[in-house]
């Protein structure tokens, strides 16, 4: 079975004085293509591809996952950045 696309609509968040915000196409909407909650974008400028992180991953040990650093706008790869 392929993998099907998905897209999720992501609006600005405002946690703790950061505001973040993603992209979003025409319609309304970013492309998530791995179904897994984070924008096909941000999973590229951050590890380089879309393969090897999920939403409840935390790469650089820090206790917050990859999707609290993307909506908080902190850098999921730097420990120090949460």
């Amino acid at each position: 079975m392929a993998n099907a696309a998905r897209t999720v609509a992501i609006s600005c968040v405002v946690v703790l004085g950061a505001i973040t915000a993603q992209p979003v196409s025409a319609a309304g909407e970013i492309e998530d293509s791995d179904a897994d909650s984070l924008p096909d974008d941000w999973e590229r400028q951050h590890f380089g591809n879309l393969r090897d992180q999920s939403h409840s991953d935390d790469p650089d040990g820090d206790g917050v996952s990859n999707l609290a650093e993307m909506q908080v706008g902190t850098n999921p790869n730097d420990p120090a950045d949460h």
